[in-house]
């Protein structure tokens, strides 16, 4: 799961965040669920290896291609 902001941001914030959202009674379970699972398993960014970015990287046709080439090599049939 990837999320991504427009300003600067920390853990500390998504974490805050989650926090917020479960005193609202409006916030949608499935939202509380998302943000639970991913504080729960928040890694550190890796140190070596491809970091995609959409303003370094043209990510959308990076991925779009990978995604194709996995579903064109017949692979996702051992999906479950």
């Amino acid at each position: 799961m990837v999320f991504a902001t427009k300003s600067p941001t920390s853990e500390k914030n998504l974490i805050d965040n989650y926090i917020a959202l479960t005193s609202d009674p409006g916030t949608h379970p499935l939202v509380l669920a998302a943000l639970e699972r991913t504080v729960l398993y928040m890694q550190l960014p890796p140190s070596e290896g491809i970091i995609f970015t959409d303003d370094k990287a043209p990510v959308e046709l990076i991925t779009n291609s990978m995604i194709s080439n996995f579903f064109l090599s017949g692979e996702f049939v051992n999906l479950q």
